[in-house]
């Protein structure tokens, strides 16, 4: 599960990425984010609480994986 959140340390046991939150859209029930990691652009999903701040285009943010669930390969 891929998580954003503002810019900060990450919890124990989670790989973390610097990105810059590029767009969003609102889908309901949640939020579909754009964000650039170095060149690459990804989507991120997040459910939408209404009592949570939404991160704006242009914020920079954190993009973070579970250790656990990361699978790396080499060339």
């Amino acid at each position: 599960h891929a998580r954003l959140s503002p810019v900060g340390a990450p919890e124990q046991g989670m790989f973390a990425l610097a990105c810059d939150i590029v767009g969003r859209e609102f889908l309901g029930s949640s939020v579909r984010y754009f964000a650039k990691v170095g060149t690459t652009e990804v989507a991120v999903d997040v459910p939408f609480h209404s009592s949570r701040d939404l991160l704006e285009p242009g914020a920079p943010a954190m993009l973070t994986l579970d250790d656990s669930s990361l699978l790396w390969l080499s060339d």
